[in-house]
């Protein structure tokens, strides 16, 4: 009974052993695979650190145009009669798309009868105001005459009446000599009086010719002014009549025709437009919107490379000329316009280049021939305080404690752009991640040039972190095993 009771005992022993290691290993795995999940033991996503050439561009869209354009229109207001011919072939063709024109080409005609009856209008009416004009100079130099003929008549009353005054000093002393009778004393008296009397009459004479002088120039004024008036309505008509006929003032190629013969042209404020004429195809220039974040860094004299739809293949390129002031806001996106001139003559590009083509250009603003490279995707990476190395830990969690979140706006100088140009790049290491301290220069949006290494070793070749893939929980258990404490079905 003894013997059975131990054995009993010693059974019982080795259940309780056996139960207690069960336990301890269950307890050891699920701890295994919390951490696995919980650390993503599938790792990290790298590349590779490469040596090569960066060049750093700005990209920027925009449209070729004619570098000079002239819009043609009307003056005069008109129905369109006929237009030009064309100077390629003139008997069969008449001025449209396209077609070549030089100075003085007519280009459109407008129905002109109605400024051709202005003309001779204003020719009559110069007629009748110069006819005027010679009569009123007739009549200036009449009364001119008469002002003349006046004045002699005055000299001659005048001399009357001192003959007179004479005669009448004579009578006074022979008749207080008693020698002459009173009567004729008094006859000699009132000729005096009459030839002062027709003195006086001849003074006014000259006063009313010379009036009738003033007249007439005033009246001759006027017929000079209705001549000149004549002439300057005639010069009008004549001018309008001549803008009638619509011509060319440059060389060059007609870009758009916005007129059809029978069509109205109204010329109001603003002359209506007929024609858009290219001066000279083969130099276009490129109006680019760049972003107000690049354009400190492009200036006049800057090589540009762009592509057109049309030609996905080719690769055309221009310089920059100007850099326009005046920016343009579009919800709060400030661009300004660059103006990059190209060539499109046949050594160049062949003429391809049409106007009004969409550009997709590449601003080089800088090259380097030999440089480590490092992706940016890398730079960007910024890890958990558990994934980085014990070793390092502790002072990575104290520079995230110092990141402010606003800083303030300092006053730049060489040190605070040398900690701008500062960046950190890990490394794997034993599961976790080891930090590498950088000086940046070039990027080109996509790597970016390590200039120095400050702490740590970069060589070309190297795996740099730049992210994390965590490994899905579960351990990969069977799906279709079934579950013993799983949820209970409603």
């Amino acid at each position: 009974m003894n013997s059975l009771f131990n054995r009993f005992r010693t059974v019982r022993k080795l259940i309780l052993i056996v139960a207690a290691v069960v336990l301890l290993g269950g307890t050891a795995w699920g701890l295994w695979q919390w951490r696995s999940g919980r650390n993503g033991a599938a790792g990290f996503r790298t590349e590779k650190v490469t040596r090569g050439r960066l060049v750093a561009t700005i990209n920027a869209s925009g449209t070729l145009v004619p570098e000079e354009v002239i819009d043609v229109g009307a003056q005069v207001a008109g129905q369109i009669h006929s237009f030009g011919p064309d100077l390629d072939d003139p008997s069969r063709k008449t001025i449209d798309y396209n077609s070549r024109v030089e100075v003085g080409t007519v280009l459109a005609k407008i129905d002109d009868t109605l400024y051709e009856a202005d003309v001779r209008i204003a020719k009559a009416d110069l007629l009748v105001a110069r006819a005027d004009e010679v009569k009123s100079g007739k009549d200036l130099l009449s009364a001119r005459a008469k002002v003349d003929q006046r004045k002699q008549d005055l000299e001659s009353a005048q001399t009357t009446r001192a003959l007179a005054a004479k005669n009448l000093e004579r009578d006074t002393t022979t008749f207080n000599r008693a020698a002459l009778d009173k009567a004729t004393l008094d006859l000699t008296r009132s000729t005096v009086g009459v030839t002062q009397a027709n003195v006086e009459s001849a003074r006014a004479a000259i006063a009313d010719a010379e009036a009738s002088v003033a007249s007439a120039e005033a009246n001759l004024v006027k017929a000079n002014k209705s001549v000149i008036k004549a002439q300057e309505m005639l010069a009008k008509a004549d001018k309008n009549l001549q803008y009638c006929t619509i011509k060319s003032t440059i060389n060059g190629v007609i870009l758009d025709r916005r007129v059809n013969i029978g069509q109205t042209v109204v010329s109001s404020l603003t002359a209506p437009s007929l024609f858009l004429i290219a001066k000279d195809l083969t130099r276009l220039q490129v109006w680019a919107s760049v972003n107000e974040a690049d354009i400190g860094r492009i200036n006049p004299g800057q090589k540009a490379f762009f592509k057109v739809d049309a030609y996905p293949s080719d690769v055309f390129q221009g310089t920059v000329s100007q850099v326009r002031l005046n920016a343009t806001n579009t919800q709060n996106v400030v661009t300004y316009t660059v103006v990059v001139d190209t060539r499109n003559d046949k050594q160049t590009t062949g003429g391809k280049l049409k106007p009004y083509l969409t550009a997709n250009l590449q601003f080089r603003v800088a090259n380097r021939g030999d440089a480590l490279l490092v992706p940016n995707a890398a730079l960007r990476y910024r890890p958990t305080p558990e994934r980085v190395a014990p070793e390092h830990r502790e002072a990575f969690e104290k520079g995230l404690r110092r990141r402010p979140g606003a800083p303030m706006i300092q006053v730049p100088d060489a040190k605070a752009k040398a900690r701008q140009d500062r960046a950190t790049l890990w490394v794997e290491e034993n599961g976790f991640v080891r930090p590498i301290k950088v000086r940046t220069g070039l990027t080109d949006s996509i790597h970016t040039e390590i200039i120095e290494v400050l702490d740590g070793e970069l060589n070309e070749g190297a795996d740099l972190v730049t992210g994390e893939q965590q490994a899905k929980s579960g351990g990969g258990a069977n799906p279709f095993a079934p579950k013993l404490f799983g949820p209970k079905k409603p």
